[in-house]
């Protein structure tokens, strides 16, 4: 295979930038994966927004409906 591949100068930058794609597709969803499981409930989408609800705007959302 690499004679294959080291045989023409376009098969070798082919060869690189492929590899330099998939590399960089695994390694970017490996961390992304560990960053979400390492921060999870810290991030905008992981919160529990309910946690900070407040009884103000308990009243005011019964006075929105009572209209």
């Amino acid at each position: 295979m690499y004679h294959i591949v080291l045989k023409k100068n376009f098969n070798f930058i082919m060869f690189i930038i492929a590899g330099a794609v998939v590399t960089e597709t695994v390694t970017g969803g490996i961390g992304n994966t560990l960053w979400s499981a390492l921060n999870h409930g810290k991030t905008y989408e992981t919160v529990d927004w309910s946690k900070f609800r407040s009884p103000l705007e308990d009243e005011e959302d019964e006075d929105e409906d009572d209209e």
